[in-house]
């Protein structure tokens, strides 16, 4: 019988977190999202939270993405693609250094 389960992993990875942190600083820049955290009076507390948990997920699917484990990101993708389907018409967004 397969459980779903969540696993930390304390193995600390400074690389790892240089790669979340950036992805965190770029996600988050731009947004609407302090706006949002001053219109329902979240405090700093709640943002590092609310940071920090993000970051773990985003660094947990990169893990699994790093190690080629298709078999769990599929898990995560049948599990989580139809739950409250916020996102509508999704345009990717990239930036970044292109050579001309």
């Amino acid at each position: 019988m397969k459980v779903w389960t969540k696993v930390k992993i304390t193995k600390k990875d400074k690389e790892l977190e240089q790669i979340v942190t950036s992805y965190i600083n770029y996600i988050f820049k731009d947004t609407a999202f302090p706006y949002l955290a001053k219109k329902y009076q979240m405090t700093e507390y709640d943002v590092q939270i609310f940071y920090q948990k993000l970051a773990a997920r985003i660094a947990g699917v990169l893990l699994l993405y790093l190690a080629d484990d298709k078999k769990r990101l599929q898990d995560i993708l049948n599990k989580y693609s139809q739950e409250n389907a916020y996102l509508k018409d999704l345009i990717p967004e990239v930036e970044g250094y292109i050579d001309r």
